[in-house]
Order: C-alpha cells, then structure tokens, then sequence
C-alpha cells in the first residue's frame, strides 16, 4: 500500500469499508446459522461498536484486513461443522489463517485455532489434518516462490522462517 502512503482520507476511508463489510459478514454469518433467536443488527452493531473502541481504527492498520479474513475462517469452520466431507472448507481456513499470519505474523497462531477446531468439531481424520496442513503451507510456499524469483529469498527466510520462536525461553536461531 506503498501508493497510499500519501492519501490518509482514502486509507481512512478503505479501513472503515474494511470494518463495515466485517461486521456485515458477523450479522450474516449469525443471521444465517441461526445463533440468535431472532434476526436482527446487533451482532453488527456491536462489531462496530467494540471496533470503534480502539485507537487502531482511527488510521489504516493491517488488523481490519486480518480481522475480515479470519472472519472468513469462522465461516468455513461453520461450514466443516455442518457437512461431513468438506475438505475444500479445511484447505481454505488453514489458506486463510496462512495469509493472516503472512500479513501479521503474531497471527499465524490461529493455525493452532483450526487444528483445535477441527479436533473438537470432527472425529479425528487424518486426511482433515493433512488438507489443513496443506492449505497452511500454500501460501508460503508460494510466496517463497516468488521471493526465489526475484532473487531475494534471503529476504523470505529471514522475515519468515528465522522469525519463528517456538518458546520465549530458547534463543532465536542464528
């Protein structure tokens, strides 16, 4: 959004479009499933109200995009809960959670979120967890692809992979 540096209204303007569409998608989402008793605007409304309550809304951050995907992911989780074989759901919310943690990486958490999803929702498959897998592993995979291309995958590794800490006690790798 290098472009956009310079035009703070319109990136004002795209972040509460961004929040807006999320919290239409909230209002669908428990409107169509059924979670409330009647179908009404308060799971929107209070969206935005709760959004609005943080100072991160009064400029373009990348959290409304990240909270509008994983948004996404609820409903595919949704989705798996109601069918018994649903795998492209699966592939699409680790795909989802993938570009999350690219976009954030303190996100890329909620990978643990669809595996413990899918441990509770459904009987242990191990196909389920592979497809999952697979669809967090995509978009990674892809972009180091693109970042080998252009001949700067030291770059890649070491935004992405030389990164991850797996406890906060062990020291980073070298």
């Amino acid at each position: 959004i290098e472009p956009l540096h310079n035009k703070p209204l319109l990136l004002l303007c795209l972040s509460y479009l961004i929040t807006f569409v999320s919290a239409y998608y909230w209002n669908y989402l428990l409107n169509e499933y059924r979670i409330m008793p009647s179908q009404n605007y308060l799971p929107g409304v209070c969206f935005l109200l709760l959004t609005a309550m943080f100072q991160g809304t009064a400029w373009f951050t990348i959290m409304p995009l990240a909270t509008l995907l994983l948004t996404l992911v609820v409903h595919k989780l949704i989705r798996v809960y109601r069918n018994e074989k649903n795998f492209g759901d699966i592939l699409d919310m680790g795909f989802l959670v993938s570009i999350t943690g690219l976009l954030y990486e303190p996100l890329l958490l909620f990978s643990l979120f669809t595996f413990f999803s899918l441990a509770i929702l459904r009987p242990f498959v191990f196909r389920d967890w592979m497809i999952g897998l697979m669809g967090i592993l995509i978009p990674y995979l892809l972009t180091g692809t693109w970042f080998f291309w252009q001949n700067r995958f030291d770059d890649f590794i070491a935004c992405n992979i030389s990164n991850i800490q797996f406890s906060p006690f062990l020291p980073r790798m070298p």
